[in-house]
C-alpha cells in the first residue's frame, strides 16, 4: 500500500521527488488510512522496493589537460595576498541551459572575493575566458602591481593567446599541477556560493535568462553580499578601500 501510494505522488509530483518530500506528502494519506508508518519504516519500505531516488551525476567537465601545451608552477601554494590584486583565481563551471549549452568564465581576487571579471559563452574555446580576463584588467587600480593569475591546466588557460595577454599585462602564471579542486579552493568556493546562493544551479531556458541571472547575482556577490572571513563586509568594500590606502 505505501509503495501505491508513493507512485501514485510521483506520478503527479514528479518520478524523482525525493523520499522525506514523499513522506510528508503520504503521511496524511497514510494516517487517514490508519497506518502507523514512521520516517524510518517509511525509507525502509521504498529501499526494500528499490524506490529510493539515486542522486544523478551531472558533473560537466570543463578542463582539458590533455592539451596542457607547457608547464607552468603553482605559484600560489605557500603564498597569502596581503592585499587585493595580488593573486587572482580563475575557473570556468557549466551553467545549465536548454536552449544550448552555457559556461561561466570567473576570476576573482583571492583577498578581498570580488569577481574581477567574468563572460557567459557557450562553447571551450578560450574567447570566453579572455573575455573575462579583460574585463578584470580593466578594474585593476595598480596596472603595475605584478598579480599571480592561477588557474587550472585547462587548455584556454595556457593557449598562445591567454598566455600572450598575461604576460603582455604583466601577470604572473601559475597553474595547478595534478588537477585536484584543493589546488585552486577559491575559484571553488564562488562556483559553489553563486550556483548554491543565487540560483545558478537551476536549468534556464534561454541564454538571454541565465546572462541577466548572471549579471544580478554577481552585482549581489559584490556590493551586497558579506564574508565572514573579510569581517561581514562585502568584496567590493575590501577591495576598493585597501587599494585606496596603500
Amino acid at each position: 500500500m505505501i509503495c501505491q501510494i508513493v507512485n501514485r505522488i510521483r506520478e503527479r509530483a514528479g518520478k524523482r521527488l525525493g523520499t522525506l518530500k514523499a513522506y510528508g506528502k503520504a503521511k496524511p494519506e497514510l494516517e487517514q488510512l490508519g497506518i502507523k508508518c514512521g520516517r524510518d519504516k517509511f525509507y525502509d519500505v521504498l529501499r526494500d522496493a528499490d524506490m529510493l531516488i539515486k542522486p544523478k551525476k551531472t558533473r560537466v567537465r570543463t578542463t582539458d589537460s590533455s592539451a596542457w601545451m607547457r608547464q607552468f608552477d603553482d605559484l600560489r601554494c605557500g603564498f597569502k595576498p596581503t592585499g587585493p590584486d595580488q593573486l587572482w583565481c580563475s575557473d570556468i563551471t557549466y551553467i545549465a541551459c536548454e536552449e544550448q549549452k552555457l559556461y561561466l568564465s570567473l576570476i576573482t581576487d583571492e583577498y578581498s572575493r570580488q569577481i574581477m571579471g567574468f563572460e557567459l559563452h557557450s562553447n571551450l574555446k578560450t574567447s570566453g575566458p579572455l573575455i573575462a580576463l579583460e574585463r578584470a584588467l580593466s578594474k585593476r587600480v595598480k596596472p603595475r602591481n605584478r598579480i599571480i593569475h592561477h588557474s587550472d591546466r585547462g587548455c584556454q588557460y595556457v593557449s598562445r593567446d591567454y598566455v600572450r595577454k598575461l604576460r603582455k599585462n604583466g601577470l604572473k602564471i601559475s597553474t595547478t599541477q595534478n588537477g585536484s579542486p584543493y589546488e585552486n579552493p577559491m575559484a571553488e568556493s564562488v562556483n559553489g556560493q553563486l550556483k548554491v546562493e543565487y540560483d545558478l544551479d537551476q536549468v534556464f531556458k534561454t541564454k538571454q535568462q541565465a546572462q541577466a541571472a548572471v549579471l544580478r547575482s554577481i552585482q549581489q556577490y559584490n556590493e551586497y553580499r558579506p564574508h565572514g572571513s573579510l569581517k561581514m563586509r562585502t568584496p567590493c568594500q575590501v577591495h576598493y578601500e585597501q587599494l585606496k590606502d596603500t
